[in-house]
């Protein structure tokens, strides 16, 4: 029996043993394997046991439709995939970067906080069983950790740098403090005394965790406990699927009439409508002239290292070692390597780094043929902005951003004059923001000019020693 055909077995005698088992269609049932055969193979039988209950990752979501506020999914969506009606959809990078990025987290959380992981009481949640009082309460946590005597329960997060200020700034949301109290009230039944909640959000840009407590909320766990009920005996255990529910009338939105708005309001709204248009246009603008500057230098200095830095930008080029994945895994597979353990850790595709490892571990019964056709180096070529602070070319990247100050300044004076004339807009009565900008300017154009012989006067003045050129604007 083959790996995969033991992993449907299992998966499908699990499936049997579910308590809305008399309520699955056996065409829901293939077709709901199939799609985690297809998409996480190696976390399918994961998938099938929280079917018999509700998640952590899940409650959040049940409680904001009872209370009718938005979030990640719905009781619609969770019902019919319990059901087998909603088969499991492919991850996102939201959901790739928190399971990838987890045990980096986690290392470096315990590191950070002097925390030490309690692996006895995980082993012990980890083997307990269905709870007496609510069965459908499913899970296990993150970890479970030490720090001054506090057994501490941690959730690992890695959101987006916004969302990450969000939370540091904002406290923990409804769906991840949910998720904390499920967690806790499942070791608590379990015999596993928590102590406090922690959500601990990964910086991207600092590369560090910061553990933020969580307060227990008596009437939160409760709310748990009364959504919870509901939705797995009145649906689940019933064979229905909660109707999608509707914003109420005084809950409706409510349509507001540019009229509504206070002038100062409408001025700061157009001129965030036009930046937005300028920031589009100048990244793809960018994009295509740093795609075609990387070529060029390619092309004209062939060297397997070179650096170049000019006009406050540099441009590299690096020769990095490469695997022909394709060619490494037939070659692993002509010599009867087993390949699942190379599978990417809930995905169904393969691991770069253990394809590699499988090659190096194997490369002496290689012939060296194959070896050359799965080896390769990459050159590759990158354009970025200087990153000194001192010198000609961090005083070139200063007078960069000047100009393009004066250039959005322009741009938005330019941009409300036309739109007032293209509209039929009078100019009897200025925005504040137009009343400001023209203290200072007098037009578009003569402003443009400006810009430009200012720009040029302090290319001139950092243009470093006599005979060596600089750009023109």
């Amino acid at each position: 029996m083959t790996t995969q055909t033991h992993t449907i077995a299992k998966v499908r005698a699990l499936i049997d043993e579910t308590p809305q088992r008399p309520y699955l269609d056996e065409t829901a049932i293939e077709t709901w394997i199939r799609a985690v055969m297809a998409l996480e193979p190696g976390r399918a039988v994961w998938h099938a046991r929280r079917l018999f209950g509700i998640g952590g990752s899940e409650i959040g979501d049940l409680i904001a439709t009872e209370r009718g506020v938005f979030s990640h999914s719905d009781a619609t969506e969770i019902g019919a995939g319990k059901l087998l009606r909603y088969p499991i959809q492919p991850g996102t990078g939201d959901t790739t970067r928190g399971t990838e990025l987890e045990p980096v987290v986690a290392a470096k959380f315990l590191e950070k906080y002097g925390a030490k992981r309690d692996t006895e009481a995980l082993e012990h949640l980890r083997a307990f069983g269905a709870c007496a009082d609510y069965p459908w309460l499913v899970g296990n946590p993150d970890d479970l950790v030490v720090i001054d005597g506090r057994r501490l329960l941690p959730d690992y997060k890695v959101p987006l740098p916004h969302n990450f200020l969000e939370i540091v700034n904002g406290g923990a949301p409804l769906c991840y403090a949910a998720q904390l109290h499920h967690y806790r009230a499942r070791c608590e039944r379990a015999g596993v005394k928590i102590d406090g909640l922690l959500l601990v959000p990964f910086s991207l840009k600092d590369w560090e965790p910061v553990a933020l407590e969580v307060p227990f909320t008596p009437a939160l766990e409760n709310e748990i406990f009364v959504v919870g009920d509901r939705f797995w005996y009145d649906y689940v255990l019933q064979g229905k699927v909660p109707e999608r529910r509707h914003q109420d009338a005084e809950n409706a939105v409510r349509a507001i009439a540019p009229g509504e708005v206070p002038e100062l309001l409408r001025a700061r709204i157009e001129r965030a409508a036009q930046l937005k248009a300028l920031a589009d246009a100048s990244y793809t603008a960018f994009g295509t002239e740093k795609t075609a500057v990387e070529q060029m230098f390619g092309l004209q200095f062939k060297g397997a290292a070179n650096r170049l830095e000019y006009a406050g930008m540099t441009i590299a080029t690096k020769t990095e070692n490469a695997i022909n994945k394709v060619t490494a895994v037939e070659a692993l597979q002509r010599l009867g390597v087993d390949l699942t353990p190379l599978l990417k850790e809930g995905f169904d595709r393969y691991d770069d780094a253990k394809v590699l490892q499988a090659i190096q571990d194997i490369r002496n019964s290689l012939d060296p043929k194959t070896l050359a056709s799965i080896y390769s180096e990459a050159r590759k070529v990158g354009l970025s902005v200087t990153a000194r602070k001192k010198g000609a070319e961090a005083d070139y990247r200063a007078a960069w951003r000047n100009y393009g100050d004066r250039v959005v300044d322009n741009f938005i004076h330019n941009n409300q004059a036309r739109t007032q004339t293209q509209t039929g807009k009078t100019h009897e009565k200025h925005s504040p923001l137009t009343d400001q900008r023209a203290a200072t300017d007098n037009s578009a154009s003569t402003d443009m000019q400006k810009t430009d012989q200012g720009v040029r006067h302090e290319q001139q003045r950092i243009s470093g020693p006599k005979g060596t050129s600089r750009p023109r604007l």
